[in-house]
């Protein structure tokens, strides 16, 4: 009998450790998995300068001087920029017809006036189309943008004098309805700095571990309501059971036991849950509250 009891005793300290640690991490899973569920969705481009060269710089040395030209062109200070557009948002970008997404049919890079566009370039067959429609403006017009897909150009720009710094681009008038461009300049960033992880990893694969990472946040969810639903009415019926059997002989018993008053307050608020901490004390109760039923049973 007293080893049914002790068995008995473990099982329940066992699936009480294990139902709060469920619980808990749970309840976090799922409150997570909701604000990812329920936040609106947004409409974001990145345009991020991945670099930017001056290649008409010449070495500090007295005497030195030369000519540069692009093209035949000749030119005073040559920048060239490599410039990558990232649909960072989570929705898919309409840029044409009923539905689209912009106030205008195009999306302005707009470079300072005292600077002229050499050239720009643009991949063959893509889903956007780069044109330049001013000395300084270049024109991204698409159909359909996807969120993560991203597109990169090599940008060469002139000026008529040297330049301390590269021509910053400009977006204007927030072409996208309900949306935002932000210019990110990786240039300065220091590359000792530590980086979060997530900054190197691809936007596609990024993307699908905030896919993976909402569906586990799901499946948490639910199990954490079916622990609610089903395993926490029984432990209450469980501890209410406890107490209409035993709690008579648990009082009798922390009479004769040296408890202090504070700890003995304690262990009657919450009897059923002190077997943590009091294990040895309730096996005896058990076994004594059994054995005694036992004999008036006409057992040994």
């Amino acid at each position: 009998m007293e080893e049914d009891n002790k068995k008995h005793i473990d099982s329940w300290k066992l699936f009480e450790r294990v139902g709060v640690i469920i619980a808990l991490v749970a309840s976090l899973a799922t409150v997570v998995g909701l604000l990812l569920q329920v936040r609106s969705e947004k409409r974001m481009i990145e345009m991020q300068i991945v670099s930017a060269d001056q290649l008409t710089r010449l070495p500090s040395v007295n005497g030195l001087d030369g000519e540069f030209t692009y093209n035949g062109i000749p030119v005073t200070d040559l920048w060239r920029l490599k410039i990558q557009f990232v649909n960072s948002g989570d929705e898919t970008l309409i840029g044409e017809g009923a539905s689209s997404s912009l106030i205008t049919d195009v999306i302005p890079v707009i470079f300072p006036p005292t600077v002229n566009i050499l050239n720009a370039s643009s991949e063959a067959d893509s889903f956007y189309s780069l044109t330049q429609s001013d000395k300084n403006i270049i024109e991204i017009s698409f159909s359909q943008w996807r969120p993560t897909e991203s597109f990169e150009t090599i940008v060469y720009i002139s000026s008529n004098e040297v330049l301390d710094s590269f021509p910053v681009p400009t977006v204007k008038k927030r072409p996208i309805i309900n949306g935002n461009i932000k210019i990110i300049d990786f240039t300065i960033q220091n590359e000792t700095q530590p980086q979060p992880a997530i900054n190197h990893i691809p936007p596609p694969f990024a993307f699908i571990g905030k896919v993976l990472g909402g569906l586990l946040a799901s499946l948490i969810g639910a199990g954490s309501l079916g622990f609610l639903i089903i395993a926490a009415p029984i432990s209450y019926a469980r501890a209410k059971l406890w107490k209409y059997k035993y709690m008579d002989d648990f009082k009798e018993y922390l009479k004769n036991i040296e408890l202090s008053d504070e700890e003995k307050e304690k262990l009657l608020k919450y009897p059923w849950a002190s077997q943590i901490y009091y294990s040895n004390i309730l096996l005896e109760v058990l076994y004594r509250t059994n054995r005694i039923k036992n004999q008036s049973k006409g057992y040994t």
